[in-house]
């Protein structure tokens, strides 16, 4: 292990433990064809001490150093799999190429969000396309909803087009109605009145803002392209 104060994660020190365990197999099938085997290794046990480290999203490990005291102890054991256990553990699905959320249009999913799916094992578009077409809701995340975001973000960019304003009242404040085509390509946390952030609902031709000013002048916006629109009021 490493003599270093550096942490390491478990996941990849796992793997990187069944990768050699893998090269010992190999090696002794070789050997194998030139003479009788006399030994295998089947299972494998390992004990560390170590200090865990959580830094509110992972966890990794710190191996301690000779003589250093406060450590906790992790007891680890590979056990032997066959290729038939394997085959019949897993699904072809994780051999079809697949959209790391990480890759994901920053406008259909958070940082937040993916680090609280990953944490479901949800590490992939696809993966929340199956759970949205099972409908299912956890944690706060509507997958049909994340679904749907994706989907629309991934789409070909289509340029709202703005055709009239509608002022009215409501209760002792006043909102504005934006009726035209292509409304849902507006980012609602974009939209700005007279350079003030606005409380919006979007739709494909209706775009309706909350508490607008007496006399608004300017509504500004982004689309999910990116694109900067500047639309007079008066």
């Amino acid at each position: 292990m490493n003599s270093d104060r550096s942490s390491w994660d478990l996941r990849e020190f796992v793997e990187s433990l069944a990768d050699e365990l893998e090269r010992v197999h190999q090696v002794a099938r070789v050997k194998a064809m030139q003479r009788k085997r006399l030994y295998t290794v089947e299972d494998m046990g390992l004990s560390l001490n170590v200090f865990a480290e959580y830094d509110g999203d992972r966890v990794r490990f710190r191996t301690a150093l000779p003589g250093e005291e406060g450590a906790s102890k992790m007891d680890l054991k590979l056990g032997s799999i066959t290729d038939k256990v394997v085959a019949e553990t897993t699904t072809d699905e994780t051999l079809t190429a697949r959209t790391p959320l990480e890759e994901t249009d920053r406008a259909a999913i958070k940082p937040d969000e993916a680090r609280r799916l990953k944490r479901y094992g949800v590490d992939s578009k696809e993966d929340v396309t199956r759970l949205a077409k099972r409908g299912v809701r956890v944690d706060g995340v509507d997958f049909v909803d994340l679904a749907r975001r994706m989907a629309q973000a991934s789409a070909p960019r289509r340029r709202p087009k703005p055709e009239r304003v509608v002022r009215f009242r409501k209760g002792r404040g006043q909102s504005l109605v934006v009726f035209g085509a292509d409304l849902d390509e507006i980012d609602p946390e974009t939209v700005r009145i007279d350079g003030r952030a606005a409380r919006v609902q979007t739709a494909a031709r209706m775009l309706t803002i909350e508490d607008a000013p007496e006399h608004a002048g300017e509504l500004e916006f982004k689309t999910f392209g990116r694109e900067r629109v500047r639309l007079k009021l008066n």
